[in-house]
C-alpha cells in the first residue's frame, strides 16, 4: 500500500464520521411555554403567565402580587426548569399549591420523563411532589417552608429517548457524499 492511499482512507474516515453526527434537536428553547400559580387544587388557577424559553430567567419573582412578598425566579432551559426562591416561604398545605408548566401550542414533543435533579435544595421535596402528562409539569410545594436561595430543579426529557431527537443538518448529505467520493478515489489511486 501507498502513503497516499493511508492517507485517503484516513481522510474518508474522518469525513464519513463527521458527516454522519447529527445536531440535536432544541427542545423547550425557542418554545413559548406557560406557568400557572394553581392553589388549593390543579382546577383553580390563581395567575399565569407566558415567555419564550431562551437565556437568562424567563418568570423574574413570578407571582408576587399574588403571594404578596417576593416568592421566585423560574428558569427554563431546553431540557429542565429550575426555581429559585427569593424569599423565606411558607406555603399553605392545600391538595396542591404549586405549579404548571404548559406547552400551551403544542408545539414541541411531549414529555416523557420528569426527574429532580440531584442540585435541588428545597428541604421535602421530592419526586412524589411532580406529575406530568404529555402537556403539562405539576410542581406541588404544599406544606412546604423554602428557604431564601433554596433551589428546585428538574430535568425534563421528550417523548422518544432520555435525549431531543437527533436532527440532521442539511450538510449531512454533502458530506457522506464527499466522503464517499474521496474513498472511491482513494480506491481509484491505489
Amino acid at each position: 500500500m501507498t502513503k497516499h492511499y493511508i492517507q485517503n482512507c484516513i481522510l474518508a474516515v474522518a469525513l464519513f464520521s463527521a458527516a454522519l453526527t447529527p445536531s440535536q434537536a432544541a427542545f423547550l428553547e425557542g418554545q413559548t411555554v406557560r406557568v400557572d400559580y394553581l392553589f388549593p387544587n390543579v382546577a383553580s388557577g390563581q395567575a399565569n403567565a407566558q415567555a419564550v424559553v431562551g437565556a437568562g430567567v424567563e418568570f423574574s419573582n413570578a407571582f408576587a402580587g399574588t403571594f404578596g412578598v417576593n416568592t421566585f425566579d423560574i428558569n427554563v432551559f431546553d431540557t429542565g426548569l429550575s426555581i429559585v426562591f427569593l424569599n423565606n416561604l411558607t406555603i399553605n398545605a392545600d391538595p396542591f399549591n404549586g405549579l404548571r408548566l404548559s406547552d400551551i401550542l403544542s408545539a414541541f414533543s411531549a414529555f416523557n420523563t420528569v426527574t429532580v435533579n440531584g442540585t435541588t435544595t428545597v428541604a421535602g421535596f421530592g419526586a412524589s411532589l411532580v406529575s406530568f402528562d404529555t402537556d403539562n409539569i405539576f410542581v406541588n410545594l404544599a406544606g412546604l417552608s423554602p428557604l431564601v436561595g433554596n433551589q428546585l430543579v428538574l430535568d425534563i426529557n421528550a417523548s422518544g429517548g432520555s435525549s431531543p431527537s437527533p436532527v440532521p443538518e442539511p450538510s449531512t448529505v454533502a458530506g457522506v457524499l464527499s466522503a464517499m467520493l474521496v474513498a472511491a478515489l482513494a480506491r481509484r489511486c491505489s
